[in-house]
Formats: C-alpha cells, structure tokens, sequence
C-alpha cells in the first residue's frame, strides 16, 4: 500500500502591514493553518514543504529579490504560487499574470 499523500501546507509570505497581519489573524483565514513567513526574516527552510504559497502585495522592493528563488522553488517542485497586487519585478519563470480591474462594493438593493 503506498504511503498517503502528505497534508498540503499552506504559506503566507508576508512584510508584517497592519492589513496582511489582520489577514492572517482572520478566523477563516488560521482555518487554513497558514505558516506565516515575515519576509525581512524569511529562510530558505521555511519554504521546504509549502504546497502552496501566497505572496502579499507591496511587499519590500529591496528585500524581495532574496527570497525569489525559494519562491519559486514551490512552484518548482509543483507547488502554487499566488502573487498577489504589486510586487515590481518579482519574477517567476512559467507565470501568467492575470490583470484585474479594481472592485467595488457600493451598496445592494433587494
């Protein structure tokens, strides 16, 4: 009998805003059992392993370029990686960038 698949392992890179910290603080979103992965102290070991990885927007310009190669590494080893808003030119061989208009939310009539 093979040995069951490992449980996917979710990460979330992250530059430490009130916005992304609030995101992960969201029960919904700890549900999910996130690793949370600060960017200005990110290693390598805390991409090993990630079956997926999300990649909050408007992260450090300068710190970013660092950790690229293990991000992807997760895409590498056939994990998903999802960038999201702007990140300069984080770039990640094989990615189609899919552009979406701003939304907005202006009330609902029954």
């Amino acid at each position: 009998m093979p040995a069951p698949a490992p449980e996917p392992a979710l990460g979330f890179l992250h530059g430490g805003s009130f916005s992304q910290l609030a995101t992960l603080a969201d029960p919904a979103v700890r549900l999910w059992r996130p690793r949370e992965i600060y960017l200005p102290d990110a290693t390598e070991a805390d991409f090993a392993g990630l079956t997926t990885l999300i990649v909050s927007g408007r992260l450090h310009l300068g710190l970013l370029p660092r950790v690229t190669a293990w991000v992807n590494g997760v895409a590498e080893r056939g994990g998903t990686v999802v960038v999201l808003g702007e990140n300069g030119d984080c770039s990640m061989p094989g990615a189609t960038q899919l552009l979406l208009g701003l939304l907005r939310w202006t009330g609902v009539k029954s």
